[in-house]
């Protein structure tokens, strides 16, 4: 009997694992040059953790199981939470500012696609103790050195949910229907959006918004 490998993950030989190690390498030692340190934290949270930040949308997106204990847990979706809850529980008390970066498997449960799986890996940066236009520009100065490095050939485009969250606060759109619009736009799901919003505010939105 054979016996697939899950919908939406993928297998990687020792081939592949030797180019995804490299990369991963490479962009650690551009990180690390910038003064970031790395963390890890578990692959699997409190499923409240991330309902909390992203809304009650999220929760046919995740993974989720309730363990031995009755306890609702979920395999985490992204690591921007988790490391908030880090930073609350253990780092608070370091000083400021910090450079954190990660590397690892998030899990979201969406229909595969062309660049969309199921388990997909992800390198992010926080800056945690500080705020302004330089945290933001050492982001986006730290990921284009980590491309360069690479010797990929790359388009820089900026955006921010902040605006888009602002535009839909000026609109006088409710905030959990915010949180299920910026997902249907982070999937390129126009339609759904415009189900949603009517003519003049979804042109304004789709426009501010890059799509």
């Amino acid at each position: 009997m054979k016996i697939e490998n899950p919908k939406g993950t993928r297998d990687f030989t020792p081939t592949v694992m030797r180019d995804r190690e490299y990369v991963e390498k490479t962009m650690s030692n551009v990180l690390e040059g910038f003064n970031f340190e790395k963390i890890s934290t578990p692959i699997f949270e409190y499923s409240e953790l991330f309902e909390l930040k992203s809304g009650e949308d999220i929760k046919n997106r995740m993974y989720t199981f309730d363990d031995k204990g009755g306890r609702k847990l979920c395999l985490r979706p992204e690591l921007t939470a988790s490391v908030a809850r880090m930073f609350s529980n253990e780092l608070r008390n370091l000083p400021k500012p910090l450079r954190l970066f990660y590397f690892g498997p998030m899990f979201r449960y969406e229909e595969p696609q062309k660049g969309r799986y199921r388990e997909f890996y992800q390198l992010g940066v926080e800056l945690l103790g500080v705020s302004g236009v330089f945290s933001d520009a050492l982001a986006i100065y730290a990921a284009c050195e980590c491309l360069k490095r690479l010797g990929l050939d790359f388009e820089l485009q900026i955006n921010s949910l902040g605006v888009v969250r602002g535009l839909l606060e000026e609109l006088g759109v409710d905030d959990k229907v915010s949180g299920k619009l910026i997902t249907l736009l982070d999937e390129g799901k126009r339609d759904g959006v415009k189900e949603v919003l009517d003519d003049e505010i979804f042109g304004r939105l789709i426009k501010i918004s890059g799509g």
